[in-house]
């Protein structure tokens, strides 16, 4: 298919005419975001350290504390689940923590942070459940009634980051059709 340059503008949208003749969805899937932990490995950092420093500061003072945790067990042969006792150290895994205590401070996201900063905040928040800039713009509002941000600032932010380990999921994992993404 050919147009000139006097066919209606409409006509050269459609996904043939805009890519040169090759077919593209109408609409792509916005990308998701998640804290990538082995971003951290790759680069010598500590993601549990950093994790830590943004604990609330009851849940900092608890830090390398011996507590019990129950987790659920199941008998493979009855498939009768039991319950197991163990002893752990507070605040080893910060994802299981700072969701249910730390981020519901009042103060846990303040508009005098960075904005990046807010956003990896965020994602600390919802347990490093993948999030597309939208999600994150909305969970940031619960927190920064003042600022306006918007999805694209939020994806620019997270595009370009070199310091919070922010990256995109791959597509695979998103849809399920791929290997998990370690934690």
């Amino acid at each position: 298919m050919t147009f000139s340059p006097d066919d209606d503008v409409e006509e050269r949208t459609s996904g043939e005419a805009a890519t040169g003749g090759e077919d593209v969805p109408a609409e792509e899937k916005p990308p998701r975001y998640k804290i990538d932990l082995q971003w951290y490995a790759e680069n010598n950092r500590s993601f549990k350290a950093m994790a830590q420093s943004r604990m609330c500061r009851s849940c900092r003072g608890r830090l390398g504390t011996s507590v019990e945790e129950s987790l659920p067990r199941e008998d493979a042969k009855t498939g009768k689940v039991t319950f197991e006792t163990r002893v752990t150290t507070y605040g080893g895994d910060p994802l299981a923590i700072i969701p249910n205590c730390c981020s519901q401070k009042e103060d846990y996201i303040t508009p005098n942070l960075p904005l990046v900063e807010t956003i990896f905040r965020v994602f600390l928040a919802n347990g490093n459940q993948p999030a597309t800039p939208q999600e994150v713009t909305d969970r940031l509002r619960h927190w920064l009634t003042i600022i306006r941000v918007t999805p694209e600032i939020a994806q620019r932010l997270m595009e370009n980051d070199s310091y919070y380990g922010l990256q995109p999921v791959p597509e695979s994992v998103v849809a399920g059709t791929g290997a998990k993404e370690e934690d």
